[in-house]
């Protein structure tokens, strides 16, 4: 049914790190950002020498090919090509509060990696 969020695509979608960060960084963002800041966000920023031109080219090309595309597929971010700016999808705040959730049960799990039941 049309509104109703695929939780299997969400759940598959926030499995890679670099959409969970960029979520993340999203969620600080009063509105819409640019690619360019997205990249520097997820890149160490543009002043950050350790990485270089070339780190900042594999997150813009991973971001432009692989991770928008997959997260706009699911509706949590809606990504406008000729602009290249990243916005808030439909499922974005679903999606959101579902990383959130999964943050504080991993800390209330402790630093010691303990994954047995309680």
């Amino acid at each position: 049914m049309e509104g109703e969020i695929d939780w299997s695509a969400v759940f598959g979608a926030l499995a890679n790190e670099q959409r969970r960060l960029l979520l993340r960084n999203l969620r600080t963002r009063r509105g819409p950002v640019a690619l360019s800041e997205a990249v520097d966000d997820l890149s160490g920023g543009a002043d950050d020498l350790s990485g270089g031109a070339d780190d900042r080219r594999r997150v813009a090309v991973g971001l432009y090919h692989v991770h928008l595309p997959k997260l706009e597929a699911v509706g949590i971010v809606e990504f406008d090509l000729d602009g290249r700016v990243i916005d808030r999808g439909p499922a974005f705040e679903a999606a959101a509060d579902l990383l959130d959730h999964a943050s504080r049960v991993d800390g209330s799990r402790g630093r010691s990696g303990a994954t047995g039941a309680r």
